[in-house]
């Protein structure tokens, strides 16, 4: 499984990186900082899955949500963010992300989610 991983914090960044690398069967195939880097790379390295931020400048994470979700419907996107009030949760539900993890309270439900993916793709 090849993901893409979403945020404006390069600290983040590399947290994130840290849980997926330890996730058999698993590569980071890339990072952005903005929307539109996500976007560009998206369309480059066509990932299996992103971990995407709201939060992020550019395009908003709601929109590359969208756009992801529109040019590949399959893409697994797990929204990873501190904005995560229920009318925002329910927004992006609507729009079809996979998964909604807070920040603050979720973040090591990471790992065990994209072990889980990974060995449903198998």
């Amino acid at each position: 499984m090849r993901v893409l991983i979403v945020d404006d914090a390069p600290m983040i960044r590399a947290r994130v990186r840290r849980l997926l690398e330890s996730v058999d069967q698993l590569e980071v195939i890339g990072e952005a900082g903005d929307g539109d880097s996500a976007m560009k790379l998206f369309g480059e390295t066509h990932p299996d899955a992103l971990v995407l931020d709201l939060g992020i400048p550019g395009k908003s994470g709601f929109e590359v949500l969208l756009q992801v979700k529109t040019r590949n419907p399959d893409t697994v996107v797990m929204i990873l963010t501190n904005r995560a009030d229920t009318f925002i949760r329910e927004r992006c539900q609507a729009a079809r992300a996979d998964f909604f993890l807070e920040k603050a309270t979720e973040f090591e439900m990471v790992a065990p989610i994209f072990k889980r993916l990974v060995e449903q793709r198998k």
